[in-house]
């Protein structure tokens, strides 16, 4: 019997022994858990680590205490702040926020470039004598989001306008129904947080139908670089996506088409339409001419080019012309147009043209002076002044071309050779457009400072000059 009693005794004291080990293991420190002693009543230690404060998808305000009477003896001024960092990184590419804002011993620091559903730690810290004191660490989550975006690539870019394919991925935790996805814009790469200054475009896509929505952005301002990011909007709060950006093009002055009216009876008529199409080398390579049933074809080789130039006589019959020549140092010097004969081309040292003719029966004299340039006709025998202007001829096309296909004079159109001309082989262009002295002009530029009309009416001076044109130049985009 005594035996059995031991071993009843010993049997009892393990089973207590047991009991007594699984609450303690219960007991161990949790670092989720609320500190025995109020970090508030804390004033013991030089720094403390508080609560999180108010907290959402993106932001977080952090509560700290520093007993600055308990720091040893010294001179400067202490850094207060929190570092916060993602939960296992050890505190590596933490960020820190500091303060020089204490009521008491407590201030608090805002966090607002965090991540949505994301478990972070943080600590209080105090820099002082070259030493830093950390409180305990602790952590917390980041509001869970119902919608995830990802921020898409920039596409179809133009000089003031871009499209944005984002992806979504939905969650089945935290549904919420006021949620919804857009792209905010700005030319500030750091602008996407709670205080930001940037703008936004809302998608009308929002439900688990979709896997991707499409926002275009307009109104932009040319050759800008802007920054955007996709966002989740919950409850008035950005949860933003990663950052891209994209750059606005400077705005086309690729001539695409030329619309001529001529006055008739006192007001103005469609006369000629102009179409203009390029190469991948941004070339012209097609003209069309409506109200002539005229088209001309380029075709580049090595230091060579070629035209056809087709159309519709005034008997309705048609007719095939090829202009070709070899190009020296990028220009003609002598080519040849079917059925017409020879051209032959002489330059000034600055490159403009200062001769073209057709063998010997007809050709242009250009005299270039100061303030403008003669164009002598022989054998017709006159003579036209040119005057400078300020509106620059950096387009697509030779803007002085327009008023010679306007005039429609043979000695123009085939001893100038328009559409040699238009093809960049006579020599250097002038850079700014020319004025025929025997009209006044008046022009128009978009909000790009690109020129879209030019009034051509004759002066009071010259009562021969009957008739006015107005053109109308329209681009690319």
């Amino acid at each position: 019997m005594t035996s059995f009693k031991y071993l009843q005794k010993i049997f009892f004291l393990l089973v207590m022994g047991f009991s007594l080990s699984v609450v303690c293991v219960a007991c161990g420190d949790d670092e989720d858990d609320e500190p025995v002693v109020d970090p508030s009543k804390n004033t013991t230690d030089i720094v403390v680590t508080g609560k999180v404060g108010k907290y959402g998808y993106t932001y977080a305000d952090i509560i700290g205490y520093a007993n600055l009477n308990q720091l040893p003896a010294g001179s400067g001024n202490p850094i207060i702040g929190v570092e916060i960092g993602k939960v296992d990184s050890e505190y590596r590419d933490s960020d820190r926020e500091t303060t020089i804002s204490l009521v008491g011993n407590a201030f608090t620091v805002t966090f607002d470039d965090l991540s949505p559903s994301t478990e972070y730690e943080y600590r209080s810290y105090v820099i002082y004598g070259g030493l830093t004191y950390y409180g305990e660490s602790r952590r917390f989550i980041t509001k869970r989001t119902y919608i995830v975006t990802f921020t898409g690539e920039a596409s179809n870019v133009t000089h003031n306008s871009a499209t944005i394919t984002s992806r979504m991925k939905f969650s089945s935790v935290d549904k919420r129904d006021d949620s919804q996805v857009g792209v905010a814009y700005s030319t500030s790469k750091t602008a996407f947080h709670k205080e930001g200054n940037f703008d936004t475009k809302i998608s009308d896509i929002n439900d688990e139908s979709n896997e991707e929505y499409v926002i275009t952005l307009s109104d932009l301002s040319v050759n800008t670089t802007y920054y955007y990011a996709s966002f989740t909007l919950i409850g008035g709060e950005f949860v933003f996506s990663d950052v891209k950006s994209f750059k606005t093009e400077i705005p086309s002055r690729t001539i695409t088409k030329v619309n001529l009216y001529k006055t008739n009876n006192g007001s103005y008529e469609i006369a000629s339409r102009y179409e203009f199409s390029y190469d991948v080398k941004r070339r012209i390579s097609n003209v069309r001419i409506s109200d002539k049933s005229q088209e001309v074809t380029y075709t580049y080789d090595t230091n060579k080019i070629e035209y056809r130039w087709d159309g519709v006589n005034e008997d309705n019959t048609t007719f095939t012309k090829r202009f070709e020549s070899t190009l020296t140092t990028g220009r003609v010097n002598i080519g040849n147009l079917t059925s017409t004969g020879n051209f032959t081309y002489f330059y000034t040292p600055q490159g403009y043209i200062s001769e073209a003719a057709i063998g010997v029966d007809m050709r242009l004299v250009y005299k270039w002076g100061n303030s403008s340039v003669f164009i002598e006709s022989d054998p017709v025998s006159y003579e036209t002044e040119y005057n400078y202007t300020i509106i620059d001829n950096t387009y697509s096309i030779d803007l002085n071309v327009l008023t010679q296909m306007a005039d429609n004079r043979n000695d123009f159109t085939l001893v100038m050779n328009s559409y040699g001309q238009l093809a960049g082989v006579l020599g250097t262009r002038y850079p700014y457009f020319l004025e025929d002295s025997d009209y006044i002009y008046k022009y128009s530029f978009d909000e790009n400072n690109r020129l879209v009309q030019i009034e051509q009416t004759p002066a009071t001076t010259k009562p021969d000059k009957q008739d006015a044109y107005w053109y109308r130049i329209i681009y690319q985009n």
